[in-house]
Parts: C-alpha cells; sequence; structure tokens
C-alpha cells in the first residue's frame, strides 16, 4: 500500500519495537564512532609500521644462494617483507635433509622399527634374516623427496619468490649465476646458505667401493653384515643405531672419550648403555689412521692400538666441509676462520649486506638452526631489529632411542658461573614406560640453584625429539622448573616424565 515503509526502511514500531531513546541513539553513535577510530588506528598504526620498516630496510632485492631448508626459509621471509627475492640451488629444493639427511633417514627408520617389532615377535633367541627388500628403499626415499621438493617450489613461487637453477657465486655488488647467463640481478642483499659436503679424511681410500659417505650407503639399498661407522656424532650415532636396528652388526668408532661430545655427558653414558646392550659395539678414544680395502672387505685401523676392525662396509661420518669453494668470498673480502665464515648475531658477515647461515657458520648439520638463521638473515636484511642471541634452539639426534637437548649442558651452566640445581626422571619407572618396556632413557633438567630458573633440558628416550620443543619454549620464556612440573602432562605419557624430572629440581628455599 502506498504511504506504507518497504522491507528497506521497515518501521521498527510495526515490529512492536519501541523507538529509541535520545540517550540510547547517542550512545550507540558514539560506539559506532569509538569502533570507527579504533579500526581506522589500527590501520594506520599497521602502515606507519610497514613505512618504518621500508625506510629501515638496507636493501630493497635479496639474493639467496641456497636451496636447503636455511635458504627456503630465507627467501620466504624476504617475501613476505615485501623484498623482491631470488633464490638459486643447482641441484634440488630441500636440501641436505631431503638428499641423505632427515627426510631419508627417517624413511629408513620406518623400516627399521618394523623389522624391529617383527623381531619381537619372535621367541627368544631366533633372529630375522637380512632384510632382502632394502633395494626398494631408496626409490621410496626419492619419490618423497621429489614431492617434498616440488611443494618447496610451489610454496616459493606462490610467494613470488624466483626460483633459479644454477650455482650462484658474489659479484662486486650482487651475484651471478653461471646458467643464467650474463643476466644483471642488480643490487641487493644476499645470503649465502649453500650448505656443505661430507668430508673425506686423507686416511680414506676414496672411491672404493666398501668405504662410503652416508649418501652412499643410503644409496646402495643394502644392509652389511658387519659396519664400521667411524665418527660418533650425530651422523654416525644415527646411522650406527638404524643399521643396528636393519640387522647389521655395528661398530661405532670415535677418536674422543665419548659418543656426541657436545652434548652434556650424561646423555651420551645413557645412550652408550643402550646401544651397547643392542649389540653395537663401541670404541671410545680410537683415532683412525687409516682404512684399508679389498674386493673381499674394509679394515680399519686406530692409532696406538695394534686390534683392526674387519668389515663388509665402513662409513664415513668424521664431519662435514662447508660449500665455500667458488662463492667469491675472497674477492669480497668476507671472512673465514678455519674454514667456516664469520658472523655476528643478526647472520651478517663481515661484509654488509652479506649474511651466511648453516653449515657454511658452525656445521651444525640442523635443519631447524639453518630455519631459524634463515628468517633472521632475510628480516635484518629488509630492515628488521632481529638477531639470533637469547633463541632457545632445541638440537635432536634421531637414533633409537632418540637424542635432544636445549640449553646449557651442567658443565657449560656452571662454567658460566651459575650455581646449578639439577633434577632427573628415568622413562622407565614412568607409567607409559613400563607399559612399553621402555629398557632405559632419562631426562635432566639443569637449572639455577638460586631462583629455579631453567637453564637447560637434555633427553635420551622415547618421543624426546617431541618432548624438547614443549623444554624449548619453557626456555624462551624464562620459566621456572617448577613452572615446567606444574604445566600438565596427558597420562599415562611420556611427558610425565620431563614434568618429574622438573619437579625434582632442588632450589634454595625449596624446589624450583
Amino acid at each position: 500500500m502506498a504511504g506504507q515503509p518497504t522491507n528497506s526502511e521497515e518501521d521498527p514500531r510495526a515490529a512492536g519495537a519501541a523507538p529509541a531513546s535520545p540517550s540510547t541513539a547517542s550512545l550507540t553513535q558514539t560506539t559506532s564512532v569509538a569502533e570507527a577510530v579504533a579500526t581506522d588506528s589500527g590501520r594506520l598504526v599497521a602502515e606507519a609500521e610497514q613505512l618504518l620498516r621500508r625506510s629501515n630496510r638496507r636493501h630493497e632485492q635479496v639474493f639467496v644462494l641456497g636451496g636447503g631448508p636455511g635458504g627456503c626459509a630465507a627467501a620466504l621471509r624476504a617475501a613476505e617483507l615485501g623484498g623482491r627475492t631470488v633464490i638459486v640451488e643447482e641441484r634440488r629444493l630441500g636440501g641436505t635433509p631431503l638428499q641423505w639427511g632427515g627426510v631419508a633417514v627417517h624413511v629408513f627408520l620406518e623400516a627399521a622399527r618394523r623389522r624391529a617389532d617383527a623381531q619381537a615377535a619372535l621367541p627368544g633367541g631366533q633372529r630375522l634374516p637380512l632384510p632382502e627388500g632394502m633395494s626398494s628403499l631408496p626409490h621410496q626415499v626419492e619419490e618423497v623427496c621429489t614431492r617434498l621438493s616440488a611443494e618447496a617450489r610451489r610454496k616459493l613461487e606462490d610467494c613470488g619468490v624466483e626460483v633459479v637453477e644454477g650455482r650462484g657465486t658474489l659479484t662486486a655488488h650482487s651475484m651471478a649465476v653461471d646458467r643464467a647467463g650474463q643476466r644483471d640481478f642488480g643490487s641487493g642483499g644476499v645470503v649465502l646458505a649453500c650448505g656443505a659436503s661430507a668430508l673425506m679424511p686423507d686416511w680414506a681410500p676414496e672411491g672404493h667401493p666398501r668405504v662410503l659417505t652416508p649418501e652412499g650407503l643410503l644409496s646402495s639399498g643394502t644392509v652389511p653384515e658387519r659396519l664400521v661407522v667411524v665418527g660418533g656424532g650425530a651422523v654416525g650415532v644415527e646411522f650406527g643405531s638404524l643399521y643396528s636396528r636393519l640387522g647389521a652388526a655395528v661398530t661405532l668408532v670415535e677418536a674422543r672419550p665419548r659418543l656426541l661430545p657436545a652434548l652434556d655427558e650424561d646423555l651420551p653414558a645413557e645412550l652408550s648403555a643402550l646401544l651397547a646392550a643392542r649389540g653395537i659395539e663401541i670404541r671410545t678414544s680410537c683415532r683412525v689412521c687409516a682404512v684399508e680395502g679389498s674386493a673381499q672387505e674394509a679394515v680399519v685401523r686406530c692409532a696406538a692400538d695394534e686390534k683392526a676392525q674387519s668389515a663388509d662396509r665402513v662409513l664415513l661420518a668424521v664431519g662435514r666441509r662447508p660449500n665455500t669453494r667458488g662463492l667469491g668470498l675472497e674477492a669480497r673480502g668476507v671472512k673465514i676462520d678455519r674454514g667456516r665464515i664469520v658472523v655476528d648475531a643478526h647472520c651478517q658477515t663481515s661484509v654488509g649486506g652479506v649474511y651466511a647461515l648453516g653449515d657454511l657458520v658452525h656445521g651444525s648439520g640442523f635443519a631447524q638452526v639453518a630455519v631459524a638463521e634463515g628468517r633472521t638473515a632475510a628480516g635484518h636484511a629488509l630492515g628488521e631489529n632481529v638477531s639470533m642471541r637469547g633463541r632457545h634452539v632445541p638440537v635432536c639426534v634421531h637414533s633409537s632411542p632418540p637424542v635432544a637437548a636445549v640449553g646449557l649442558s651442567e658443565a657449560a651452566a656452571r662454567e658460566a658461573g651459575h650455581e646449578v640445581a639439577l633434577g632427573t626422571a628415568r622413562f622407565e619407572e614412568s607409567v607409559r614406560g613400563s607399559l612399553a618396556e621402555v629398557p632405559g632413557g632419562l631426562v635432566k633438567v639443569v637449572a639455577n640453584a638460586q631462583h629455579g630458573r631453567l637453564l637447560g633440558v637434555h633427553i635420551v628416550g622415547p618421543c624426546a625429539e617431541e618432548l624438547v620443543g614443549e623444554a624449548a619454549l619453557a626456555l624462551s620464556f624464562g620459566a621456572t622448573a617448577a613452572e615446567l612440573a606444574r604445566n600438565l602432562h596427558p597420562t599415562p605419557g611420556y611427558g610425565e616424565v620431563l614434568a618429574e624430572a622438573a619437579g625434582s629440581v632442588r632450589v634454595a628455599g625449596g624446589r624450583g
């Protein structure tokens, strides 16, 4: 009917609603204005922060040399911050973790777990023969790595990162790529993330089929009856543990007094006992002086030791050499110390605008460290005030059982001047550990004895690589041992062992 309101201008009185009072209308109007102001203020603050970052930018472009975890993290972060980003990789995106590192090892670990389950089901004393189906595992690794590398490329390109195939080198103000012709990439910040290669010692016969690097051993697709692993660091322990579970008779040879010498001494002591109980022979303080190979076997000789160790295969896990050759570091004036690039807390080298990370710097071989450094380097290049100072980055060894740690060891804490309080708990004494018949393992918590603040957490046992993430978060927030202990954990679960260890810390005036 004429004169009646339409749906879009419906009279509220027709629906039985009372007309809004002047005070209610005024309040509604004031609230709307306040919300609009808050929205505009938030937008203005965000725009101001973006303009400030742009004004603080050291570079508009970022070039990343190396497509491993650290390089990809740097490229993605640079793209997130709005920088024009180019990443250069001569092989396959993903780096060492895909070629033979964590991803590849985990494919073999799954096969080892299945074999261990089958072995446990056999009557006492019986042993499974060496697996014959191992030849398919390298193909599985290749399929997984190809898929993950393609996913990495897709993610980079979706973020606007240009992916260039080839080997990059530093130039006077930027970089050049050997497969990109004479293309001028322009000036910009450079992030070096080229990784490292297996170190071949002088005493090892190069190219001998029975003396292999980790990549060569995985690629062979075979399980030797006798395997000698030279090197008791993270890689040596991982591969020795893995091939023992696959059925090989393994001997670990380490020149220093204990395995995993960089970790808190209680961890390698516990791990060594568990590995020895599985039949792995461990020879520490044994410096290899020669490896001899024939068509039938290989022989490892140690200095000051007349006992020679025979094996079907010898794995060399004595370290990695940074891939600095051919990068043009000398021409650019980048400082190098004992083969590794020197950087500051921002991952910046001695040359402004040139950054380096991962194995080029410290050789830790841990992808999570390189990722954190990559994000830091890219952020700093594009004006962020970020650094690695004070970061608590966990380290993990994917052995069986796994090992993980974050923060200071007991020795490092005492050396730094802390009065130390300790707490420990054992996995086999927990409900979950008892149900799973876990043979051993422990959690060790290092805290300041005066106020209980966490300094370090060290784990060897099931799910160590998962539990250490909680410990890293607690350290990052400056938590005390008591606060970590009060955090609720599912029961029965291995997290209870972490809580028990933290709860057993005694500090001045009571518990941590």
